[in-house]
Protein backbone atom coordinates (compact mmCIF):
# COMPACT_ATOMS: atom_id res chain seq x y z
CA UNK A 1 0.00 0.00 0.00
CA UNK A 2 0.90 3.69 -0.18
CA UNK A 3 1.26 4.30 3.64
CA UNK A 4 3.84 0.79 3.86
CA UNK A 5 5.47 2.02 0.67
CA UNK A 6 6.08 5.79 3.16
CA UNK A 7 7.30 3.61 5.84
CA UNK A 8 9.53 1.64 4.20
CA UNK A 9 10.85 5.01 2.49
CA UNK A 10 11.30 7.11 5.69
CA UNK A 11 12.98 3.86 7.71
CA UNK A 12 15.58 3.53 5.14
CA UNK A 13 16.19 7.27 4.47
CA UNK A 14 14.48 9.21 7.06
CA UNK A 15 12.44 12.68 6.44
CA UNK A 16 14.87 13.71 3.59
CA UNK A 17 13.69 10.05 1.83
CA UNK A 18 10.51 11.27 1.28
CA UNK A 19 11.08 14.99 -0.10
CA UNK A 20 14.15 13.27 -2.51
CA UNK A 21 13.86 16.14 -5.79
CA UNK A 22 12.13 18.23 -3.75
CA UNK A 23 14.21 21.61 -4.93
CA UNK A 24 14.29 20.99 -8.81
CA UNK A 25 10.68 19.78 -8.84
CA UNK A 26 9.78 22.91 -6.98
CA UNK A 27 11.86 24.92 -9.91
CA UNK A 28 9.67 22.96 -12.56
CA UNK A 29 6.34 23.48 -10.96
CA UNK A 30 6.87 27.13 -10.99
CA UNK A 31 7.98 27.61 -13.96
CA UNK A 32 5.30 24.84 -15.77
CA UNK A 33 2.60 26.69 -13.17
CA UNK A 34 3.79 30.34 -13.74
CA UNK A 35 3.80 29.88 -17.50
CA UNK A 36 0.71 27.59 -18.81
CA UNK A 37 -1.42 30.52 -16.24
CA UNK A 38 -0.05 33.36 -18.26
CA UNK A 39 -0.23 31.95 -21.49
CA UNK A 40 -3.84 30.82 -20.51
CA UNK A 41 -5.10 34.46 -19.30
CA UNK A 42 -3.60 35.83 -22.27
CA UNK A 43 -6.00 33.82 -25.12
CA UNK A 44 -8.53 33.50 -22.39
CA UNK A 45 -8.74 37.33 -22.33
CA UNK A 46 -9.00 37.80 -26.20
CA UNK A 47 -11.65 35.08 -26.41
CA UNK A 48 -13.63 36.84 -24.05
CA UNK A 49 -13.26 39.88 -25.97
CA UNK A 50 -14.28 38.11 -29.10
CA UNK A 51 -17.20 36.54 -27.90
CA UNK A 52 -18.64 39.97 -26.15
CA UNK A 53 -17.93 41.41 -29.87
CA UNK A 54 -19.85 38.71 -31.76
CA UNK A 55 -22.79 39.18 -28.81
CA UNK A 56 -22.93 42.67 -29.89
CA UNK A 57 -23.66 42.19 -33.67
CA UNK A 58 -26.24 39.36 -32.82
CA UNK A 59 -23.79 36.45 -33.11
CA UNK A 60 -24.20 34.06 -29.94
CA UNK A 61 -24.87 35.15 -26.20
CA UNK A 62 -21.50 37.13 -25.57
CA UNK A 63 -19.95 34.23 -23.60
CA UNK A 64 -17.26 31.43 -24.36
CA UNK A 65 -18.50 28.16 -25.07
CA UNK A 66 -17.31 24.62 -24.01
CA UNK A 67 -15.22 24.05 -27.07
CA UNK A 68 -13.69 26.94 -27.09
CA UNK A 69 -12.34 26.99 -23.31
CA UNK A 70 -11.26 23.08 -24.24
CA UNK A 71 -9.07 24.69 -27.20
CA UNK A 72 -7.60 27.51 -25.20
CA UNK A 73 -6.40 25.27 -22.43
CA UNK A 74 -5.01 23.03 -25.23
CA UNK A 75 -2.85 26.06 -26.74
CA UNK A 76 -2.11 27.29 -23.32
CA UNK A 77 -0.56 23.75 -22.14
CA UNK A 78 0.85 22.74 -25.57
CA UNK A 79 3.26 26.12 -25.45
CA UNK A 80 3.83 25.38 -21.74
CA UNK A 81 5.05 21.91 -22.39
CA UNK A 82 7.47 23.07 -25.54
CA UNK A 83 8.98 26.04 -22.98
CA UNK A 84 9.28 23.73 -20.21
CA UNK A 85 10.19 19.99 -21.01
CA UNK A 86 14.01 20.73 -20.61
CA UNK A 87 12.75 21.88 -17.08
CA UNK A 88 11.63 18.43 -16.31
CA UNK A 89 13.94 16.37 -18.56
CA UNK A 90 17.18 18.06 -15.84
CA UNK A 91 14.43 17.24 -12.69
CA UNK A 92 13.81 13.25 -14.00
CA UNK A 93 17.76 13.16 -14.42
CA UNK A 94 18.30 14.60 -10.68
CA UNK A 95 15.59 13.01 -9.18
CA UNK A 96 16.60 9.46 -10.39
CA UNK A 97 20.48 9.95 -10.13
CA UNK A 98 20.93 9.75 -6.28
CA UNK A 99 18.54 6.53 -6.22
CA UNK A 100 20.97 4.91 -8.98
CA UNK A 101 23.99 5.89 -7.14
CA UNK A 102 22.33 3.88 -3.82
CA UNK A 103 21.59 1.16 -6.02
CA UNK A 104 25.37 0.83 -7.36
CA UNK A 105 26.58 1.26 -4.34
CA UNK A 106 24.37 -1.46 -2.59
CA UNK A 107 25.27 -3.47 -5.56
CA UNK A 108 29.05 -2.99 -4.48
CA UNK A 109 28.41 -4.12 -0.94
CA UNK A 110 26.79 -7.13 -2.17
CA UNK A 111 29.77 -8.27 -4.04
CA UNK A 112 32.40 -7.57 -1.22
CA UNK A 113 30.68 -9.65 1.48
CA UNK A 114 30.39 -12.42 -1.07
CA UNK A 115 34.43 -11.96 -1.48
CA UNK A 116 34.63 -11.86 2.49
CA UNK A 117 32.83 -15.26 2.61
CA UNK A 118 35.50 -16.53 0.37
CA UNK A 119 38.23 -14.62 1.52
CA UNK A 120 41.49 -16.44 3.68
CA UNK A 121 42.22 -14.54 7.25
CA UNK A 122 44.45 -11.41 5.63
CA UNK A 123 42.48 -10.86 2.67
CA UNK A 124 39.18 -10.26 4.98
CA UNK A 125 40.47 -7.28 7.13
CA UNK A 126 41.16 -5.74 3.40
CA UNK A 127 37.77 -6.12 2.56
CA UNK A 128 36.06 -5.30 5.55
CA UNK A 129 38.15 -1.99 5.49
CA UNK A 130 37.29 -1.43 1.79
CA UNK A 131 33.26 -1.77 3.17
CA UNK A 132 33.85 0.68 6.02
CA UNK A 133 35.08 2.99 3.11
CA UNK A 134 31.77 2.08 1.22
CA UNK A 135 29.20 2.58 4.28
CA UNK A 136 31.27 5.94 5.06
CA UNK A 137 31.00 7.06 0.75
CA UNK A 138 28.34 9.32 0.29
CA UNK A 139 26.73 9.79 -3.25
CA UNK A 140 28.54 12.47 -4.86
CA UNK A 141 26.95 15.41 -5.70
CA UNK A 142 25.12 16.48 -8.76
CA UNK A 143 24.12 19.72 -9.93
CA UNK A 144 21.85 20.98 -12.73
CA UNK A 145 25.27 21.75 -14.66
CA UNK A 146 26.19 18.21 -14.48
CA UNK A 147 22.64 16.73 -15.85
CA UNK A 148 22.64 19.45 -18.64
CA UNK A 149 26.53 18.30 -19.88
CA UNK A 150 25.11 14.65 -19.41
CA UNK A 151 22.23 15.11 -21.17
CA UNK A 152 23.55 17.02 -24.29
CA UNK A 153 26.84 14.95 -24.10
CA UNK A 154 23.95 11.65 -24.51
CA UNK A 155 21.34 12.97 -27.32
CA UNK A 156 22.72 16.78 -28.17
CA UNK A 157 20.05 19.29 -27.86
CA UNK A 158 17.25 17.12 -28.98
CA UNK A 159 17.49 15.09 -25.33
CA UNK A 160 16.30 18.02 -23.91
CA UNK A 161 12.60 17.54 -25.49
CA UNK A 162 12.74 13.70 -24.64
CA UNK A 163 9.11 12.31 -24.13
CA UNK A 164 7.62 15.48 -26.12
CA UNK A 165 4.62 13.52 -27.75
CA UNK A 166 3.49 11.65 -24.80
CA UNK A 167 3.60 14.65 -22.48
CA UNK A 168 1.55 16.96 -25.52
CA UNK A 169 -0.77 14.04 -25.62
CA UNK A 170 -1.54 14.40 -21.90
CA UNK A 171 -2.18 17.93 -22.22
CA UNK A 172 -5.74 16.84 -23.16
CA UNK A 173 -5.96 16.60 -18.90
CA UNK A 174 -5.88 20.19 -18.11
CA UNK A 175 -7.85 21.20 -21.13
CA UNK A 176 -10.98 18.92 -20.17
CA UNK A 177 -10.25 20.25 -16.62
CA UNK A 178 -10.63 23.68 -17.03
CA UNK A 179 -13.34 22.98 -19.83
CA UNK A 180 -14.83 21.40 -16.83
CA UNK A 181 -14.02 24.08 -14.76
CA UNK A 182 -15.26 27.24 -17.07
CA UNK A 183 -18.62 25.83 -18.02
CA UNK A 184 -19.80 25.14 -14.52
CA UNK A 185 -18.75 28.52 -13.60
CA UNK A 186 -20.79 30.12 -16.03
CA UNK A 187 -23.58 28.12 -15.34
CA UNK A 188 -23.48 28.57 -11.69
CA UNK A 189 -23.20 32.44 -11.92
CA UNK A 190 -26.13 32.53 -14.76
CA UNK A 191 -28.31 30.96 -12.18
CA UNK A 192 -27.58 33.20 -9.33
CA UNK A 193 -28.06 36.11 -11.32
CA UNK A 194 -30.90 34.90 -13.87
CA UNK A 195 -29.26 36.56 -16.68
CA UNK A 196 -27.59 35.68 -19.56
CA UNK A 197 -24.49 38.04 -19.23
CA UNK A 198 -23.85 37.40 -15.52
CA UNK A 199 -21.35 39.65 -13.16
CA UNK A 200 -21.40 38.08 -10.18
CA UNK A 201 -18.17 36.77 -9.26
CA UNK A 202 -17.98 33.04 -7.53
CA UNK A 203 -16.94 32.27 -3.52
CA UNK A 204 -13.17 31.07 -3.02
CA UNK A 205 -15.79 27.52 -1.47
CA UNK A 206 -17.81 27.60 -4.73
CA UNK A 207 -13.78 28.00 -6.89
CA UNK A 208 -12.36 25.22 -4.37
CA UNK A 209 -15.30 22.49 -5.36
CA UNK A 210 -15.44 23.12 -8.97
CA UNK A 211 -11.99 23.05 -9.62
CA UNK A 212 -11.96 19.39 -7.21
CA UNK A 213 -14.66 18.52 -9.63
CA UNK A 214 -12.87 19.72 -12.68
CA UNK A 215 -9.92 17.41 -12.00
CA UNK A 216 -11.71 14.72 -10.85
CA UNK A 217 -13.36 14.82 -14.14
CA UNK A 218 -10.25 15.52 -16.26
CA UNK A 219 -8.31 12.63 -14.07
CA UNK A 220 -11.03 9.97 -14.64
CA UNK A 221 -11.43 10.86 -18.68
CA UNK A 222 -7.34 10.55 -18.89
CA UNK A 223 -6.35 8.12 -16.13
CA UNK A 224 -6.05 5.13 -18.73
CA UNK A 225 -3.67 7.32 -21.13
CA UNK A 226 -1.88 9.05 -17.56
Amino acid sequence: STLFQMLQLFQKEGWGGLYSGLKPSLIGTAASQGIYYYFYQILKNKVEDLAVARGKKGLGDGTVGMFSWLGIAAVAGSINVLLTNPIWVLVTRMQTHTQAEKKIMESKKELLLKDVARANSIEVSILKDRLYKLDSEKPRPYGTIQAVREVYRESGIRGFWKGLIPTLIMVCNPSIQFMIYETLAKRLRSKRSGKELPKKNLTAMEVFLLGAIAKLGATVVTYPLL
